[in-house]
């Protein structure tokens, strides 16, 4: 049987978008830990000796810091923040703390206020800052940079706890690598099923076992990430940091665009384009406690992905491969991650147009509708299916996470095309 050129070129395309996606999540990960073992073999290996919450003379070479928490109708989480602050093991002198609410409708505010009352708070430096209209995350972060007067800025969630030696871990990372310019670390789900104060549940039971399987699966996901970005850290640049806390040192900091959406990406990877290392410490915990349900996820994740976008358009810088590993790492992984859902896409469409012509193409397209079918069945019942058939199915760890993957790189297209347009139409974005 004659192949007709069209379809030869059309087996060419389809075999590269593989041969990327292969690449991109497995290809890439497994280079990763080959070179991130090598470079460790090689490293000397320090260890932090812990303060202890004792006086000590390495106090007084400490650097300043400055944590700023960003906050926006967070009346549920703000006390729970500022009291678990209480417990940072670092020198109260070097330490300030600003809580920015950005206009808030709710009591975010007043409570935080609250919160400074506590007698374990009442040795440290906290201010809250109540702006009277909804301006904006990045207006706030802008401000700080330019008013800041110490020698790291620190950025930390409403939702996230520290650990104790968390700021004591980051200062040792500065003092003794002046070529690091940003630190972050491992980021952990904490499992709840309910907000703080919620009077629904209050045995800490889930309604129908969902919460459960959706923490597991984001769980698994940081998991994941914090493995990839303990290599990249290996390497000199961990790509980006949760907005659950980073550190960066001030000099390195720049003003952002008003639109910027990803700000815990764009603004460490600029000290990174500068030439800067990004450290991830595996040993510096991090632990997010808002809970996440599926249509929380789904709306987090295509905000993410319209950040993604926006930021392989504002970072081009860091395509250039005279930065190294970080430029691999970024076309790799950052990169290659946007486009995703469109080399997903156009295998899927390929595929079953060449699936007439050789039954490798049509195995290919019906692997591929089986594996979307499944993530759609998980997404839509929510892992919850009547038929306890499907219900087994549909809970195996395997599915679970094949179906978390497929449905972000759902909503990653969702994100990335929303994006574009809006620039298209020049819709700006929302604040928040």
């Amino acid at each position: 049987m004659n192949i007709s050129d069209n379809t030869v070129m059309a087996q060419v395309i389809a075999a590269a978008l593989i041969f990327l996606i292969v690449y991109h999540h497995l290809g890439y990960p497994l280079m990763l830990k080959a070179l991130s073992t090598l470079r460790l073999r090689s490293a000397r290996r320090s260890t932090i000796a812990s303060r202890n919450f004792r006086n000590c003379v390495g106090d007084r070479r400490v650097p300043k810091v400055h944590l700023y928490i960003p906050a926006y109708n967070e009346e549920a989480y703000i006390y729970q923040k500022l009291t678990s602050l209480s417990w940072l093991d670092y020198p109260k002198d070097k330490l300030k703390i600003t809580v920015l609410c950005d206009g808030c409708s709710d009591q975010t505010a007043a409570r935080a206020r609250s919160a400074l009352t506590e007698f374990s708070l009442s040795e440290l430096d906290i201010q809250v800052v109540e702006y009277p209209e909804n301006r904006g995350k990045i207006a706030m972060v802008n401000e700080a940079i330019q008013q800041c007067d110490a020698d790291i800025m620190a950025f930390s969630d409403v939702s996230a706890v520290l650990a104790a030696d968390c700021f004591w871990r980051m200062a040792h990372h500065f003092m003794c690598h002046p070529n690091v310019g940003v630190v972050t670390g491992h980021y952990s789900v904490i499992k709840a099923t309910m907000k703080p104060g919620d009077a629904s549940n209050s045995d800490g039971s889930s309604s129908d076992g969902s919460s459960s399987d959706e923490t597991s699966n984001e769980q698994a996901y940081w998991n994941y990430q914090n493995q990839i970005r303990a290599m990249e850290g290996s390497l000199g640049a961990v790509m980006g940091a949760p907005g659950a806390f980073y550190a960066i040192r001030h000099h390195l900091c720049q003003p952002l665009e008003f639109d910027t959406i990803n700000d815990d990406f764009i603004l460490p990877m600029r000290g990174v384009a500068q030439g800067f290392n990004a450290l991830f410490d595996p040993e510096l915990q991090i632990f997010e406690t808002e809970p996440s349900d599926m249509e929380m996820d789904a709306q987090r994740r295509i905000r993410i992905s319209q950040g993604n976008m926006q930021q392989i358009l504002r970072l081009k810088r860091l395509l250039l491969p005279d930065l190294g590993w970080a430029s691999w790492m970024f076309t790799s992984g950052k990169f290659l991650r946007v486009l995703m859902p469109y080399c997903m896409l156009a295998v899927l469409l390929l595929s079953a147009w060449l699936a007439p012509h050789h039954w490798f193409w049509a195995l290919t397209y019906l692997l591929q509708i089986a594996v979307y079918v499944l993530a759609a069945a998980y997404y839509l019942t929510n892992a919850q299916a009547h038929n306890s058939g499907l219900q087994r199915l549909l809970n195996h760890k395997v599915v679970r996470l094949v179906s978390y993957l497929c449905i972000g790189h759902f909503m990653g297209l969702i994100g990335s095309a929303k994006y574009l347009l809006n620039t298209l139409m020049n819709k700006k974005q929302q604040p928040w």
